[in-house]
């Protein structure tokens, strides 16, 4: 399977105008309280067994944006909430 990442910046300068773009949405205060809002929503670590795939892209998608779009390696830790079905 092709990570999200892949799909959405498949090469080397598209990787490199995404991170700019990201970057650009996202160090900005609204957009680090965006992207707060999205990893409190599908925090891209917090993988509990019975997740559905769905559940999983959503993780995966979040972490694309906070890779490309946040300032600081730094993931805040993960709420301990049960799964939702």
């Amino acid at each position: 399977m092709t990570a999200f990442e892949q799909l959405v910046a498949p090469t080397k300068a598209a990787q490199a105008e995404f991170a700019q773009d990201c970057l650009e949405c996202f160090t900005s205060g609204a957009g680090k309280r965006v992207l707060s809002a999205l990893v409190a929503a599908a925090h891209p670590l917090c993988h509990i067994p019975g997740m559905t795939d769905h559940q999983h892209g959503r993780a995966e998608v979040v972490a694309t944006l906070w890779r490309f779009g946040a300032n600081t390696p730094q993931l805040p830790p993960p709420e301990q909430t049960p799964p939702t079905s």
